[in-house]
């Protein structure tokens, strides 16, 4: 047999130490200089048209520009995905539609076409929504959440507050890697020009008079030169912008009686500030909040410490102003980082004494240091393919546990080797000839077994959506983490084996039955004279059965198996179906993905529709601070450092702009909601979990009628919207009323079920005023429906009239609108009086119908059809699929319409993705048995031993399924992902095991021998593999601060490997004794048939 290049390694030590501390500098180089970030970039091809259309009803947009822009989108867009692609809502004033295309998309071509194709359509959309500013295209970037956030609070007022955040706001973006900072909260500046309108038609003047005079004195006009008779040319300059809010009042509008009416005579003119569409709040006080905004690809670690460098360096000009950061990624990650790298570290610590107990020191260090250099192999090729392949390599907490994952399987594969040269050593060979004779053994055996456990990794990336997006490095890192552990098991360690690797005297087996050489370094002949070296390896397995007594038990127990192989595989086979009996009687529940201790409590509160924010939502909002003050105590609050005060509570109310970033958002915006952040400190620092504070701050707020309080805390999957949201689609004849009152129904049914509660419907009915012009009146008194609704709209909403700058750099707007006193009552409304073009003096009243009513703030449609969601929280404890079960049989007992009225009931959120992410990696499960069937085949030449090897897999489903059980573990994406790697993993020592059977029945030794044989002789290997594995994840399983998410993904991984590797040891040799005895020559094996072979 030609010497394989592994082995002729062994002859050029320095090459290989020298490639081996170059990559490893590269690796280091790479492990500081990749990007750090909390979790994988989700990047979904999602392009958002938002339309403005001022001052028009939800229902007015839908049917004027949104089922406009549905339409053309479903006939002329391409690649757009199966379901779910057109999401959208019309509410007072605009709509927004998000549009959702296959993955592999390019963002840009779809932003491309989406923008043509709104540019083609708008003509035939409302005067008012085709320009100034007209419809907006953009994309949505999960990756563009804030890193950071930074509280303005206290102060003299609210411009004070805004000034000084705007001053940080200009630093902050002066660092590299920040796209942006949007600000929440304050006071901006604003002219108001405060119109009495009865005074405005007493003089004669309407709203467009008044606005007329104000643009025409406040405009900006060409001017030229003048060429002096001295020759020089000297440029004319006016001045012709209003200068201060004096030459505004000043400002002539006509003249009544002949006398001069200025704006004064009609109007108050003040600078004050917009209204309010928000308000923030820190530890009480109003504030002003900075959402900071990386680019794409950066060091979040590094930029979000750079932008909290510059809030520590900033002095504002008001020494009571209060300046905290708060949610900082680089605190998050560091955590992460921490938490990880501890377990990392512990595992190998644990691996290495395993080795130590089990080899001695010297083998033990040797096979150790496989760790570092693997980890470090694998940074390097993460640095060189993010350069090329894969630019959205990152340091997150997904590689993160990839390269802990794979720590245990790179110890197996040097475990394999290592052994395997010791195992050489004890029989008296040599340094070099161990070295190459181990690796020769087993190095193709474990190359297969790399490429099963790719073949089992690599079908992940058929995970589509937001999952896909979340979870496609893992099977890249891990693929990376395996080439790295196959330079250093095939290269690195047969090299390093030859100088470090030492067997004592007194555990060095002899074939010559003769004690070796007193100087360790003296080879020793490794076979006897005229004896074959096959023959000297059966020769020294029957002799260490006689010397070990673990080997004699296994032996002993082996051939009792054997005498009852019918028995042991029939029983194997029935304890195989245990998951499924666990799942059927429901020991093992279902949910998504496990709640983990995040630091964070998010307290989002909803009031009845038209409630004041100004007064009723932030009262509410200081309801739930207080009531935090006093729930949580000192010790919990997060602090930066022991010498400065806790992190408060941060409060946002109304739009909360850049946070509002989701695409199905289950929380509403506007005047009538908020939310309260609270940031704890780590887990490990407090004696409370996160549910437990989070239940006890529930049961402390006092009641609030009408108010909804949820009580939320971040995931450390993707975003997934609420637990249960129950989908209701309107059919072509089934009216909005219809599908209120069966979402009312679904509503009811959800609060019966046990363990819900907030149970609620998106769709909401706001009370508003309606004017309705009467033509046939309005014509009377030469008043036309524009005139009216222009003129509601100047006196309650306001019109911009421009800006002015006060010879400063701020431009500030200028506003036209009613006095308070005459805006805030129906009656107000009611009274308004206009002037019609020909001079008629008339009240609203007496030209409109003027009425209350309620109607739906917001028109959501999904697929092109009208839409409303319930959705719903469970109880810690309750699983999300016993809710949908029950759900799903009590709507089996309402009442039905006929199929052109009763609407489509769907599962989506939490649920839908589920189902989603189950479904594909199922079909990544198949995809995976495929490809290692097909591996496996190509290793043995036959169809039995393959399905041998991968009977390892049901086996090690036994322990996932009681281990779950057990630990009170519900069985996860993270556990199916567990599943996935483990079916990789499994395989490994089987693998192995068949091959050394296989060569042992080459040497002539008989079926029943063989598989005891190579039993002996692989066992040692096959316990310490398994060991050190589920060594290296045994921190990470009992991190309870911060590693919730990952455990059960390692104890169905530990679990799975230790029951594997017991019934391997059994089950293994019987069925190869049973399925694979050699007796007759298969026909698909022609060279083994002489009338095939011609011989």
């Amino acid at each position: 047999m030609p010497m394989r290049l592994s082995e002729r390694a062994i002859e050029f030590p320095r090459l290989i130490l020298l490639g081996g501390v170059l990559l490893c500098a590269l690796g280091f180089a790479g492990a500081l200089t990749l990007p750090k970030e909390r979790t994988p970039r989700v990047r979904l091809p999602v392009i958002v048209v938002a339309v403005p259309n001022p001052g028009a009803t939800p229902d007015v947009n839908e049917r004027t520009i949104l089922r406009k822009l549905e339409d053309e989108i479903a006939k002329t867009i391409d690649g757009l995905r199966d379901e779910g692609a057109i999401i959208s809502q019309s509410v007072h004033g605009a709509v927004v539609c998000q549009i959702i295309f296959d993955d592999g998309v390019d963002v840009d071509t779809a932003l491309n076409d989406v923008r043509n194709l709104v540019n083609r359509i708008k003509g035939e959309f409302p005067p008012e929504a085709q320009s100034d500013p007209g419809p907006r295209i953009s994309d949505i970037a999960f990756q563009h959440f804030p890193i950071i956030q930074i509280a303005v609070a206290g102060g003299a007022d609210g411009v004070q507050r805004r000034r000084t955040a705007e001053q940080l706001e200009a630093d902050i973006e002066n660092i590299d890697g920040i796209s942006g900072v949007d600000l929440f909260g304050g006071h901006e500046p604003e002219v108001q020009i405060e119109v009495n309108p009865h005074l405005l038609v007493h003089y004669g003047f309407n709203y467009a008079d008044l606005m007329a005079a104000i643009e025409q004195s406040n405009q900006e006009v060409p001017t030229g030169e003048i060429r002096g008779a001295d020759g020089l040319t000297h440029r004319v300059r006016m001045r012709p912008k209003l200068e201060s809010i004096d030459q505004i009042r000043q400002v002539p509008v006509g003249q009544f009686d002949g006398k001069p009416i200025a704006v004064d005579d009609l109007a108050e003119v003040r600078l004050g500030h917009k209204p309010l569409e928000s308000i923030a709040r820190y530890d009480g006080e109003d504030a002003v909040v900075l959402l900071v905004r990386a680019k794409t690809d950066v060091d979040v670690l590094a930029t979000a410490q750079a932008v909290q460098q510059v809030v520590d360096d900033f002095r504002p000009s008001d020494p009571s102003l209060t300046i905290q950061s708060t949610r900082s990624q680089a605190r998050e990650i560091n955590y992460m980082l921490s938490e990880l790298g501890r377990s990392a570290v512990y595992g190998t610590m644990l691996v290495i004494l395993i080795l130590w107990v089990s080899l001695g020191w010297r083998q033990a260090v040797l096979i150790g240091t496989s760790v570092p250099l693997a980890l470090l192999l694998t940074f390097a090729i993460m640095w060189l393919t993010k350069q090329s392949i894969t630019p959205d390599l990152a340091i997150n907490n997904m590689t993160l546990f990839a390269i802990i994952l794979v720590v245990g399987m790179v110890v197996d594969g040097c475990i394999i080797v290592g052994e395997n040269i010791y195992r050489h050593r004890e029989m008296g060979a040599s340094a070099v000839e161990a070295a190459k004779r181990g690796i020769g053994e087993v190095g193709p055996s474990l190359t297969c077994a790399y490429l099963t456990t790719f073949a089992a990794f690599g079908p992940m990336f058929v995970v589509r959506g937001v999952m896909g997006d979340f979870m496609k490095l893992l099977p890249i890192v891990v693929m990376y983490s395996l080439c790295a552990a196959m330079v250093v098991d095939h290269f690195v360690l047969p090299v390093l084996s030859v100088y470090l690797m030492k067997v004592r005297r007194s555990k060095r087996f002899s074939l010559f039955g003769s004690e070796p050489a007193a100087d360790d370094d003296e080879p020793a002949p490794a076979v006897a004279q005229d004896e074959t070296i096959d023959d000297a390896e059966v020769r020294a397995a029957r002799a260490a059965g006689e010397r070990s007594g673990l080997l004699r038990w296994y032996t002993g127990a082996l051939r009792a198996a054997l005498r009852h192989r019918f028995a042991v595989l029939a029983v194997t086979a029935v304890a195989s179906l245990t998951p499924l009996g666990l799942y059927a009687v429901g020991a093992i529940g279902v949910e998504f993905f496990p709640e983990a201790d995040y630091n964070i409590i998010e307290a989002y509160f909803e009031l009845p529709q038209g409630s004041d924010m100004q007064k009723k939502t932030v009262e509410v909002a200081r309801i739930i601070e207080d009531t935090a003050g006093r729930v949580i105590r000192e010790e919990e609050w997060y602090r930066p450092d022991p010498n400065r005060p806790r992190v408060g509570p941060v409060t946002t109310v109304g739009d909360p702009g850049a946070l509002n970033i989701r695409l199905d958002t289950e929380h509403g915006v506007g005047p009538e909601y908020g939310m309260v952040y609270i940031e704890l400190v780590e887990p490990h620092h407090r004696s409370r979990s996160l549910s437990e504070i989070r239940q006890a701050l529930k049961e402390a707020i006092p009641p609030l009628p009408d108010v909804v309080v949820d009580l939320r805390s971040p995931t450390e999957g993707p975003p997934v919207g609420a637990p249960i949201v129950v989908r209701l689609l309107g059919r072509e004849s089934t009216s909005l009323a219809l599908l209120e009152r069966r979402a009312m129904q679904i509503e009811q049914l959800l609060r019966e079920v046990p363990g819900t509660y907030d149970v609620k419907s998106d769709f909401r009915l706001r009370p508003e005023f309606v004017v309705a012009p009467d033509r046939m009146r309005a014509g009377l008194f030469d008043v036309t429906a524009a005139e009216i609704g222009t003129s509601v709209s100047f006196a309650l909403e306001g019109v911009s009239a421009g800006e002015v700058d006060f010879g400063g750099d701020e431009q500030i707007d200028l506003r036209i609108r009613n006095q308070g006193s005459h805006r805030d009552q129906f009656e107000d409304l009611a009274n308004l009086p206009l002037l019609s073009a020909t001079g008629k003096r008339v009240i609203i009243e007496q030209v409109a119908d003027v009425r209350r009513a309620r109607a739906a703030s917001v028109l959501r449609r999904y697929e092109r059809q009208r839409a409303i969601n319930i959705r719903c929280q469970v109880e810690d404890g309750v699983l999300v699929q016993d809710v949908l079960d029950q759900l799903d049989r009590d709507l089996a007992t309402i009442d039905r319409l006929g199929p052109d009225e009763e609407p489509k009931i769907m599962y989506a959120g939490e649920t839908e993705m589920r189902n989603d992410a189950m479904q594909d990696l199922m079909m990544a499960m198949g995809i995976a048995g495929g490809a290692m069937l097909v591996i496996l085949v190509f290793k043995f030449n036959s169809f039995v031993q393959p399905l041998i090897v991968l009977s390892s897999v049901p086996l090690s489903l036994i322990g996932v399924g009681l281990a779950l059980t057990i630990g009170g573990f519900n069985f996860s994406v993270a556990a199916m992902i567990g599943v996935v790697a483990l079916s990789g993993i499994v395989v490994n020592d089987a693998i192995v095991l068949v091959d050394f059977i296989n060569r042992l029945r080459g040497t002539g030794v008989p079926m029943n021998e063989a598989v005891v044989l190579a039993g002996r002789i692989r066992l040692r290997a096959i316990i310490l593999t398994t060991l050190t594995t589920i060594a290296g994840l045994v921190p990470l399983s009992l991190n309870v601060s911060g590693g919730e998410f990952w455990r059960p993904l390692t104890v169905t991984l530990m679990s799975g490997l230790a029951f594997a590797t017991l019934l391997q040891m059994f089950v293994i040799p019987l069925a190869c004794y049973v399925f694979d005895r050699g007796e007759r020559v298969s026909v698909l094996d022609p060279m083994k048939r002489p009338e095939l072979a011609g011989a």
